[in-house]
């Protein structure tokens, strides 16, 4: 009797074991399958709106940037070094190379700077407008998280948008800010023209999910100033037969 018992007990044992291994086994393959779903389906579609809100954001602080530093050390009118003549007519305009210098090194540094803060959870320190970060949840941005992203959003359905947990973005900056002024000069009217002076930004940011993470290359072109430059009339013109 007792070795019926033995052998019963033995072979619940095993019986066990078995149903235990075939379990681990279809969990294993549930799990890979779905690892790879999300990979393949639902992670390009977050990472999408993650880059979205990386490139606002950056943007945000590459235009208050720039307005900070043209409204408190310099006007945009400045930047020009207009040379005239003894009839006041301009002979040449440059841009003066200290107070572009000094423009490119604020806007860089406070870009930087903020980025840093954004990227540390160090809200208190953002030297920014108060109106710059309204849309965005205090709380939120202490913890470093620019923004939630619901997975219903892969769907692309109104009504599904907001359905699933909320995964948080995070904002991590690769490498240097590059910043640049450009001008463009364009030919208006009889010895005119249009002088227009833009500040180009170069930032590489890092969007960042918890299962998955991209580069992100944001440029900037942000007009600073439009200069119409009035040239003397010419004392001659053409008639009817060339005189």
């Amino acid at each position: 009797m007792k070795r019926r018992v033995h052998i019963r007990k033995k072979w619940v044992i095993q019986s066990k074991c078995k149903v235990l291994f075939v379990t681990a086994i279809f969990l294993l393959v549930a799990i890979f399958f779905t690892l790879h779903f999300i990979s393949k389906r639902i992670t390009p579609g977050l990472m999408e709106y993650a880059e979205l809100h990386a490139r606002k954001l950056v943007t945000l602080l590459i235009n208050s940037a720039i307005t900070e530093s043209i409204g408190e050390d310099l006007e945009a009118e400045s930047l020009f070094l207009i040379t005239k003549d003894s009839n006041g007519e301009i002979r040449s305009i440059d841009l003066d190379p200290i107070k572009v210098n000094r423009l490119l090194s604020n806007t860089t540094n406070s870009i930087q700077m903020n980025l840093h803060y954004i990227e540390k959870g160090e809200v208190e320190k953002l030297s920014l407008m108060d109106d710059v970060l309204r849309d965005y949840d205090p709380n939120d941005l202490k913890k470093g998280i620019i923004g939630n992203i619901p997975t219903g959003i892969v769907f692309r359905n109104a009504l599904l948008s907001n359905l699933g947990p909320k995964f948080p973005i995070r904002l991590k900056i690769i490498g240097d800010i590059i910043t640049n002024v450009y001008t463009k000069v364009t030919n208006y009217g009889i010895n005119n023209a249009v002088v227009e002076v833009s500040i180009k930004v170069d930032v590489k940011a890092q969007a960042i999910l918890p299962f998955s993470s991209k580069v992100v290359d944001i440029t900037s072109d942000i007009p600073l100033t439009i200069k119409l430059l009035q040239g003397g009339v010419p004392s001659y013109y053409f008639g009817k037969n060339g005189s």
